[in-house]
């Protein structure tokens, strides 16, 4: 069903201006590219498997990206953040199938267990969609598995926990995270700005930081706007969703309203966790129009129209697919 929906025209992208803007800048020294370029992404992959940083444009919020197994990645994400962040944990972007191996569903509420455990559910109610903070299993902690995790996506406490980002619905992206799992590399992923500092969510900003912080490579998405029409857009960080015994919980606000976040596991499971970290950009971004008639709407569909308002479609024309497919089948 996603594809069906996800396949459009985009009606809204960067402009040629807002590239030929960023590409201006490219130098010897500094290399930038469509992260839509399958050479592009080659030349990504060959930055980080020689231990360098690179940059980008996830859906209206920069990031910069490594291979989390290179101590030397690692450092130089300390130099360009701060050194108030080199013992802070990283994100880590794995597939839902990848991802499901590493979850100790013994730490989380029973009634997850069914979701948490099937890769194909997670992609279809969070692929693109929050952050998910879920306690980590033997396979991910010990080095003796074989297939254990870097040090640097676990979290610092006795019982560690992992934060993904499942990557299904960014077409792109899901093939650079691919080929580097291909490479024996791990995507170890955190925001593209200095620590303390609201995250970077215009493109040719993120360009400028990459530049200015001396990053060989940053890859921008031509399929997000990049105009002053981007401020209704979902932009910013990803909302976290915390797993644990007790059920989800919603620990940190992001890009879209908090109920639609929290549509995304059954109710009588998720809270609103009391938190200080609020989004540093707005959030009431979905029009009334469109959380109305989502209310009544699964997991699914949810997310998909978020998914879908990002990329550019409007209320009216998400609307008119969901109800045109449910028609047909």
């Amino acid at each position: 069903m996603e594809a069906v929906f996800l396949h459009q025209d985009q009606s809204s992208g960067l402009t040629a201006m807002d590239i030929a803007a960023i590409e201006r800048n490219s130098t010897n020294d500094f290399d930038c590219g469509s992260i839509s370029s399958k050479e592009v992404r080659h030349r990504a992959v060959e930055h980080m498997l020689n231990g360098g940083v690179i940059t980008g444009a996830n859906l209206g919020v920069g990031y910069m990206l490594i291979n989390g197994w290179d101590d030397n990645a690692q450092r130089e994400i300390a130099r360009i953040k701060g050194d108030e962040r080199s013992a802070m944990t990283m994100g880590v972007c794995l597939p839902a199938k990848e991802f499901a191996r590493y979850i100790d569903l013994t730490r989380i509420h029973p009634d997850l267990t069914a979701l948490f455990s099937n890769p194909r559910l997670l992609e279809r109610c969070f692929g693109s969609g929050p952050f998910l903070r879920v306690p980590a299993n033997n396979t991910a902690i010990n080095p003796d598995t074989g297939m254990a995790l870097p040090g640097v996506v676990l979290s610092n406490e006795d019982n560690p926990y992992i934060q993904n980002w499942i990557p299904k619905g960014n077409i792109p992206f899901s093939h650079l995270v691919y080929e580097m799992l291909h490479h024996g590399m791990i995507p170890a992923i955190t925001s593209a700005n200095k620590h303390g500092n609201p995250e970077i969510v215009v493109q040719t900003e993120v360009a400028a930081f990459s530049e200015a912080n001396e990053i060989e490579l940053f890859m921008y998405d031509e399929n997000y706007v990049n105009d002053p029409r981007a401020e209704l857009l979902p932009h910013g960080s990803f909302p976290i969703l915390k797993v644990d015994r007790i059920g989800a919980h919603l620990v940190r606000s992001g890009r879209v309203q908090d109920d639609v976040v929290m549509r995304l596991v059954p109710s009588e499971l998720i809270d609103l966790a009391n938190s200080d970290r609020i989004p540093n950009y707005r959030n009431d971004v979905l029009p009334g129009l469109l959380l109305n008639y989502l209310k009544n709407k699964g997991a699914e569909l949810n997310r998909l129209a978020v998914l879908m308002y990002t990329l550019g479609k409007t209320p009216e024309q998400i609307i008119s697919r969901f109800d045109s497919i449910v028609n047909q089948s």
